[in-house]
């Protein structure tokens, strides 16, 4: 039997199961794909959502700080006996 030459049949056959097993290549292919892609968005996002919480974290130390300095300087005002805002 491996001696005989093909036939129409058995090469539509041949044909068909390497097209099945390339289509089932390439959905692997691009499910693999699609996972590395999203994963590497959600890293970047997660890197993203670290720095913006760092950054409000630096802004609440500035605004505390701003708020401890207009404190003192409304303190010193009073002790001169200024009128509010004078300094400005």
């Amino acid at each position: 039997m491996a001696d005989e030459p093909a036939t129409k049949p058995d090469l539509e056959t041949a044909i068909a199961v390497t097209f099945r097993q390339s289509e089932d290549r390439m959905k692997k292919f691009s499910r693999d794909l699609q996972t590395e892609v999203l994963r590497a968005i959600y890293e970047n996002a997660e890197s993203g959502n670290r720095r913006m919480t760092a950054l409000e974290r630096s802004d609440i130390g500035l605004t505390e700080r701003f708020a401890a300095l207009e404190n003192r300087v409304l303190g010193i005002e009073k002790r001169l006996n200024l009128p509010l805002g004078a300094a400005a």
